[in-house]
């Protein structure tokens, strides 16, 4: 939205700003902002120009939900970051990172299969020779808070599929290291944080068409018109097109995908997703069994205590179908979800139209 500032893409803002620790902290930072939204934003369009922001009020209200909030969960618990760096045995030589599978598997110092931030840390530092303390800040910085894009089952750690899939985080780390390389006396994380969107990831609040219609959906998320979708594209296409958030529906995405893949480096071409038997219609039939087991949001998981609900206020001129950007109070992400339909949504009356989600 040109010239705009969505109200999610300000929840966002608020907790890159403010740095919750947890879901608890960014809950209560989306209600105090929406609860105050309609005084901002009258005729509720979910959004405010450049003009509106600076004059509206908003500002002098974000700032005093900046003090609220470090008197209420930081004040007293302030104290420096960790040193990124932690005590580590390591056995021979380190790989060189373009060596993506070998690299893994030196840094998965746990041999759990399994990359933790830390250990991806580790292995940064070793692979760029980071000495300074500033240079650390910035590895770890960045390492934080592009982490949601890649863990994509939400587990906290990056498993071999996540870390060597096209488009996942072997690849974000080699344009990582060029950046790096090309910046040797101005090395600080706001250069490397957008990174990750060269890295083939569709970002886009255009509504998806349906898999009824496979020739559109497939152009649809062929986002770069390269003819082709990666693995990761296409679970990408799968997870907006069935508004996958929960960790339990992204597995289920994940385990279909991964199921009909061969391997990290095969594509899909659109010859392969609309031949008989293709790609298409195994997706349609995913999206059947898959309405089966979540229609409308009817999931056990959702009684889990790790689960978050958030509400989700609707823009005006949005309906059922079209696309929302919402801000994961788990990942610190925009996530792409899909407007439900009106039996769903809440609200109204003077009142921003709203439907819940859960996290």
């Amino acid at each position: 939205m040109a010239g705009k500032i969505t109200q999610e893409q300000i929840i966002n803002s608020v907790y890159a700003n403010l740095r919750p620790s947890n879901t608890t902290q960014r809950v209560f930072l989306r209600r105090r902002l929406q609860d105050t939204w309609t005084k901002w934003d009258p005729n509720h369009q979910m959004c405010l120009s450049k003009g509106e922001f600076l004059h509206c009020g908003i500002v002098s209200f974000l700032n005093k939900l900046q003090r609220e909030f470090v008197e209420r969960y930081k004040q007293g618990r302030l104290k420096k970051p960790k040193e990124a760096t932690i005590a580590r045995m390591s056995l021979g030589k380190p790989p060189k990172l373009s060596s993506g599978r070998d690299w893994f598997s030196h840094y998965d110092t746990s041999n759990d299969k399994l990359l933790s931030q830390e250990e991806v840390m580790l292995g940064i530092i070793e692979a760029f020779k980071v000495k300074s303390n500033n240079e650390k800040d910035a590895i770890r910085d960045t390492v934080e808070r592009v982490w949601p894009v890649f863990d994509d089952d939400y587990s906290g750690q990056i498993d071999q599929w996540e870390f060597l899939v096209k488009g996942g985080l072997h690849d974000y780390l080699i344009l990582l290291d060029d950046e790096w390389k090309s910046r040797p006396k101005d090395r600080s994380s706001k250069h490397f944080l957008n990174l990750y969107f060269k890295a083939g990831r569709r970002h886009t609040i255009i509504s998806p068409p349906s898999l009824s219609d496979p020739t559109l959906w497939f152009k649809h998320f062929d986002f770069d018109h390269s003819g082709i979708l990666t693995e990761k594209e296409a679970m990408n296409g799968l997870y907006t097109t069935l508004n996958a958030t929960t960790p339990k529906q992204r597995m289920s995405v994940r385990h279909f995908i991964t199921g009909i893949w061969d391997d990290e480096d095969e594509v899909m071409r659109i010859d392969d997703f609309m031949k008989d038997g293709g790609f298409a219609s195994k997706f349609q039939e995913f999206e059947r069994d898959w309405k089966e087991e979540f229609y409308l949001g009817d999931i056990e998981e959702e009684e889990d205590t790790t689960t978050i609900k958030i509400k989700v206020q609707i823009p005006s001129d949005k309906k059922p179908g079209d696309v929302v950007q919402v801000a994961s109070p788990k990942t610190q992400e925009l996530l792409l979800l899909l407007v439900p339909e009106k039996l769903l949504w809440g609200g109204g009356e003077g009142e921003p139209y709203f439907f819940h989600v859960s996290f």
